[in-house]
C-alpha cells in the first residue's frame, strides 16, 4: 500500500543534520564548559560556532601562527623600549655622583701628588 500523503521534505526535527564526536582532553573540557556556562549555550553550539569561524573565516594555523608571532614582536618591542628608559634614567642618575670626581689618571705626577696630599688631608679631618 502506498502513502500518498508523504510530505517531501521532512519536517525539522531540532537536530543538525550529521553528527561528529571526538574527545577532548579534561582541561579543554572544562573551558568549554565555562564558556557554555558564560554564553548559555550548549557544547554542542559552542563547538559548532568555534568550526564554522575555524572553516569559513580561514582562522586556521598559518593566522593563528602569525597572529602569535605579532603580539611576541609587540612584547618584545614595549619591552626593549622599556629596557633601554631604565638604562637611560640609571647613567643620567650617574651624571651629579661622577661630575665632581678628579680625573686622576690624566694628571701629570706632580699633580697627582699634590691630589694625593689634598685627600689624605680632606680624610684626617673626618
Amino acid at each position: 500500500m502506498k502513502k500518498t500523503n508523504k510530505p517531501s521534505v521532512p519536517a525539522f526535527s531540532g537536530r543538525k543534520g550529521r553528527f561528529i564526536a571526538t574527545r577532548v582532553d579534561q582541561k579543554l573540557y572544562e573551558l568549554l564548559q565555562l564558556k557554555s556556562k558564560e554564553q548559555r549555550q550548549s557544547l554542542s553550539d559552542i563547538v559548532r560556532d568555534a568550526l564554522a569561524l575555524y572553516v569559513t573565516q580561514e582562522v586556521n594555523d598559518k593566522n593563528l601562527f602569525y597572529d602569535a608571532i605579532s603580539q611576541v614582536k609587540s612584547l618584545l618591542y614595549f619591552l626593549e623600549k622599556k629596557v633601554d628608559f631604565h638604562r637611560e634614567l640609571w647613567f643620567y642618575s650617574l651624571i651629579p655622583q661622577f661630575a665632581n670626581y678628579v680625573d686622576y689618571f690624566d694628571k701629570t705626577a706632580e699633580e697627582k701628588n699634590r691630589l694625593d696630599l689634598s685627600l689624605s688631608n680632606d680624610v684626617m679631618t673626618f
